[in-house]
């Protein structure tokens, strides 16, 4: 077992960074889910996101949720944790971030959005999501 400091950098690299946001769901189960099938319940899942830099693979900020909370709604978390430690230049995020206020909140702190759309995503909204206006 590694005993390190949570958020203690593994390299040396003090430069901006390219940071990757996405999460991964982990199957709760209580009783063998038993407990599930015999009330009827909904299975839960607890959902841990991560922010990692794409050069070194080091993740440099996680939060832990449950299912009910959306992704774009950790995301600020997650963005101001990783930006404490490193100076992030640019985010590479998938489709379930993509929001105006995920936009917004990466240009305000001065991060390029790299952002997938949504399948649904529209453009006659005025401005486009992918294009930095100075």
């Amino acid at each position: 077992m590694l005993n390190l400091p949570l958020y203690e950098s593994l390299s040396d690299y003090d430069g901006p960074i390219v940071i990757a946001v996405d999460s991964s769901g982990v199957s709760v189960h209580k009783c063998g889910g038993w407990v599930e099938k015999f009330y009827g319940g909904k299975k839960r899942y607890v959902k841990i996101h991560f922010a990692v830099d794409v050069k070194r693979g080091e993740v440099v900020a996680m939060d832990v949720t449950t299912d009910d909370m959306h992704d774009s709604e950790v995301l600020p978390s997650i963005i101001a944790n990783a930006s404490r430690h490193r100076l992030i230049s640019e985010a590479c995020i998938d489709g379930a971030y993509d929001s105006s206020k995920t936009y917004a909140l990466l240009r305000e702190m001065g991060i390029n959005p790299i952002i997938k759309p949504r399948k649904n995503a529209r453009t006659d909204r005025g401005l486009q999501r992918g294009v930095i206006q100075s």
